[in-house]
């Protein structure tokens, strides 16, 4: 008896799709085709073009995240050897005190960095798709100019 699964790379493989023949073979009477993918292709390129913006912000967050973090630990470090070496309760205490303020000041810049990071991201991604969007407005306006049947 032969085993009849398919191996795995046939299992997720999608069957080609070509919209251009498929929507020849219709023959819509007035549709443009090429426009139609033109289209469709143009908002494809603006969503990849978002997605990309997105996956770098991301990453510059987490190397953004990264480096905070090993400065931090660089910086617990040197304090706590500081509060070691310091003699008397009193000193360690404002050795501590001081360290801990220093180290909120430094979260609260870090805190502002990041989400200028995340604002101008969305603010690049925002752009990216209202473009798109004001051009389909356009593309839209400018068929129904062409349409024989349009009354104005």
């Amino acid at each position: 008896m032969t085993d009849t699964k398919p191996t795995p790379e046939a299992a997720h493989a999608r069957p080609k799709l070509d919209l251009r023949t498929t929507l020849d073979k219709l023959k819509l009477p007035g549709v443009n085709t090429e426009a139609l993918i033109d289209h469709g292709r143009k908002d494809i390129e603006a969503l990849l073009a978002a997605n990309e913006r997105v996956f770098n912000s991301i990453e510059a967050l987490s190397q953004k995240q990264a480096a905070l973090f090993m400065d931090i630990m660089r910086e617990w470090q040197a304090g706590a050897k500081d509060v070691i070496a310091k003699s008397s309760p009193s000193e360690k205490a404002n050795h501590v005190s001081q360290h801990a303020q220093r180290a909120f000041s430094h979260a609260l810049a870090n805190m502002k960095e990041m989400a200028d990071i995340a604002a101008k991201s969305h603010e690049d991604v925002l752009g990216i798709l209202n473009k798109r969007y004001q051009e389909n407005v356009e593309e839209f306006r400018q068929s129904m100019h062409k349409q024989p049947n349009n009354k104005q």
